[in-house]
């Protein structure tokens, strides 16, 4: 994450916040989360022999529950929330190393790579590439590393153009008004970071389609959060 990105969520962290917004979620969306464990699942086919890593962890809503299903699970994160993930699961196995993943080494290989809902709050398309090119560094021959949940401005254009994203945005901005979801976040993340779009998500597509990688868009399930306006990449090493 940006240097800014990553303080804002330890500071997340350190309020009392359910853990669905601690990982950048709005509290209602809770039961939705489910969704994006299927499709973690589903997509990176996921053994009881994989080495895992989580790049961006947080509290450990995804980490822990995959944890049970892997050989070995790892996770990147700030120190708060790294703290967090602890006092949810005592006696973990749970290996937890703090800091900014732009800037931290992270020891040895691993045959199965998360990244979920990070790439946006990096600062610019360099600091994307930099970080997707640290991160495929780490994975095993035969490995795969899934970008998930990258928000696309031109898919959400395209959504929000239809006769059906017309209906969503209508009923979104009226339970926004309700409910105001905006609040807790406003307050937390005010910096500009990168701005993704078809450009941007099919350049790393073609990056990580030659020599040993390849690279493709999937979809995420219909439950899951802005499921009709974000996309993840799956990175396969094939060597």
């Amino acid at each position: 994450m940006s240097k800014k990105s990553f303080e804002n969520f330890g500071r997340l962290a350190k309020n009392p916040l359910s853990f669905t917004e601690i990982a950048g979620w709005y509290a209602f969306q809770a039961g939705t989360e489910r969704y994006i464990l299927f499709d973690i699942m589903r997509q990176l086919k996921l053994v009881p022999s994989d080495d895992l890593l989580e790049i961006g962890c947080g509290a450990g809503n995804n980490l822990i529950p995959f944890s049970f299903f892997a050989h070995s699970a790892t996770g990147v994160d700030h120190q708060a929330l790294l703290k967090v993930l602890k006092k949810r699961i005592k006696n973990t196995s749970i290996r937890c190393i703090p800091g900014n993943f732009l800037d931290v080494k992270i020891p040895g290989h691993f045959s199965k790579i998360i990244v979920y809902s990070v790439l946006h709050y990096l600062s610019n398309e360099k600091e994307v590439l930099f970080f997707i090119d640290k991160a495929v560094k780490l994975l095993l021959p035969g490995g795969k590393l899934l970008l998930g949940n990258i928000p696309n401005i031109d898919r959400k254009k395209r959504f929000l153009a239809s006769p059906r994203g017309k209906i969503f945005e209508k009923k979104w901005q009226a339970m926004k008004k309700k409910e105001n979801i905006d609040i807790v976040f406003s307050n937390f993340f005010k910096e500009k970071n990168v701005i993704i779009g078809d450009t941007l998500i099919n350049k790393i597509i073609k990056t990580y389609s030659v020599k040993e990688f390849r690279a493709k868009s999937l979809k995420q399930s219909l439950g899951a959060p802005f499921s009709h306006t974000r996309e993840n990449i799956l990175i396969s090493r094939l060597r």
